[in-house]
C-alpha cells in the first residue's frame, strides 16, 4: 500500500506563529501516562450499566459521570491528573432540555420527510443531520468544559452551528465524490476543532494540510472488502500519524506515529456488535412469543429489551474503544521538549450549566 509522509505539507491552513512545522522535532518527551486497568473499567461498566437496566435507564447520567472520572483520574498529562467536574444532575438536565427542544424539531423534520420525496425531502433530511451535528459539537464542548487540569480548565470556542453547516456541506461532497474525499471531510472537521481548543491561556494550533492521504484513502477502499476491513485500519493509522503530526500546544509541534495493529487493538470492541445484532435480532424478529404471554404489552415489552440492550451493549464498547485509544496515545504520544518551560496559566472560561443533551446520553457523540 501507499505510505504517506505525515512531514510533506502543501501551502495553507493556520499555525501557530512560535511553531517551527518544517524543523527537526527537538527534544522529543511523552506528555501523556494512562493508568486505566481493564479488568477495573470493566466491573465498572458491568455495575453502572446493571444499575441503569434496572433503573430504566435513569441510573445512566450517575453512571456515566462515575465512567468519565474513572478515565479522566487515570490521565497524567506532564504527570498531573485531568479532573472531570461534570455533575449527573448537568447530564439528566442537558437531555431534558434536548428532548423537549429538539425533540419536536426532528420528529417535524420526519413528518416532512416522510411525506415528500422530492427537494423538501431531502432538505428535511440534511436538517436533521445538521441537528445532530449540531449536538455533537455541544456534547464535546460540554466535556472539554468540564475537563480541569491542575487549576486550567479545557475550553472549546467556535459555533456548533457553522460545525454542523461545514459536516453537511463536507458530507454532501463525500456522497457527490462517491465517498472518495472523506479525508478532505475529516481533516476540515478535525481542524475546526483542534483550532477552537484550549487548556487554560494555552491554545492549540493546526499546521499546514497532511498530503497524501486521499491517494491512501483510495487505495484502501479499494482494498476493503478483499482486507476483511484491514485496510480500513491501515488508512486510520496514516491518519491518526498525519493529523497529530500537523497538531501544536503550547508553541511546539506533538506527533504520534500508529501502525495498522495499533488501530486494530483499538477498534477490536467494535467486532462485540455481531453478538449484539444477535441479540436484538431475536427480540425485533419475534415479538409474539412475548405477545403471546403479555398480550399487547409484550410488543412493548420486546421493543424496549431491545433498546436496553442496544445502549447497554453500545455503551461498554465505546468506553473499550475510548479506553484503547487513549492507552495507544499515551504509548505513541510525543511533543517537543522542554517541557518543563511550559507554563499553562487557568482562563476559565464560562461554566457549562446543562450537559451535553441525549446524543452525550447515548454515546452517539462519543464518550
Amino acid at each position: 500500500m501507499t505510505e504517506i509522509d505525515s512531514r510533506a505539507w502543501t501551502a495553507g491552513g493556520a499555525s501557530d506563529s512560535d511553531i517551527d512545522w518544517d524543523g527537526p522535532f527537538r527534544d522529543p518527551v511523552r506528555p501523556v501516562q494512562y493508568l486505566g486497568d481493564t479488568r477495573q473499567l470493566l466491573t465498572l461498566l458491568l455495575r453502572v450499566t446493571l444499575l441503569a437496566l434496572v433503573t430504566a435507564s435513569i441510573y445512566r447520567f450517575w453512571g456515566k459521570t462515575q465512567v468519565r472520572q474513572y478515565l479522566w483520574r487515570n490521565i497524567r498529562l506532564f504527570g498531573e491528573p485531568l479532573i472531570y467536574t461534570g455533575t449527573p444532575n448537568q447530564l439528566l438536565l442537558g437531555t431534558v432540555v434536548a428532548v423537549i427542544v429538539i425533540g419536536p424539531a426532528l420528529y417535524l423534520f420526519y413528518l416532512v420527510g416522510d411525506t415528500d420525496g422530492g427537494l423538501v425531502g431531502l432538505a428535511s433530511v440534511l436538517a436533521s443531520i445538521g441537528v445532530y451535528y449540531v449536538g455533537r459539537y455541544a456534547a464535546l464542548r460540554y466535556r472539554i468544559r468540564s475537563t480541569r487540569w491542575q487549576a486550567a480548565f479545557g475550553s472549546l470556542g467556535g459555533s456548533p452551528f457553522s460545525y454542523a453547516l461545514a459536516s453537511v456541506a463536507m458530507l454532501l461532497v463525500v456522497a457527490m465524490t462517491a465517498g472518495l474525499l472523506l479525508p478532505e471531510r475529516n481533516w476540515t472537521l478535525y481542524r475546526y476543532q483542534i483550532t477552537k481548543m484550549a487548556l487554560g491561556d494555552q491554545q492549540f494550533a493546526v499546521g499546514h494540510k497532511p498530503t497524501g492521504l486521499t491517494r491512501v484513502w483510495v487505495v484502501c477502499l479499494i482494498l476493503l472488502v478483499p482486507t476483511l476491513g484491514i485496510s480500513f485500519a491501515y488508512y486510520k493509522a496514516c491518519e491518526f500519524t498525519a493529523f497529530l503530526g500537523a497538531t501544536g500546544f503550547s508553541g511546539r509541534r506533538v506527533r504520534a506515529h500508529f501502525k495498522t495493529s495499533d488501530l486494530i487493538f483499538v477498534y477490536w470492541p467494535y467486532a462485540s456488535l455481531i453478538v449484539a445484532s444477535g441479540l436484538l435480532g431475536f427480540f425485533e424478529i419475534h415479538p409474539e412469543q412475548l405477545i403471546s404471554v403479555a398480550g399487547p404489552a409484550g410488543e412493548v415489552l420486546a421493543y424496549a429489551l431491545s433498546i436496553a440492550i442496544a445502549l447497554t451493549v453500545w455503551t461498554i464498547i465505546r468506553v473499550l474503544v475510548v479506553h484503547n485509544l487513549v492507552r495507544a496515545l499515551a504509548d505513541k504520544l510525543e511533543i517537543e521538549g522542554p517541557v518543563e518551560t511550559i507554563e499553562i496559566k487557568p482562563d476559565r472560561k464560562t461554566d457549562p450549566r446543562i450537559g451535553e443533551g441525549i446524543l452525550g446520553v447515548v454515546d452517539v457523540g462519543g464518550l
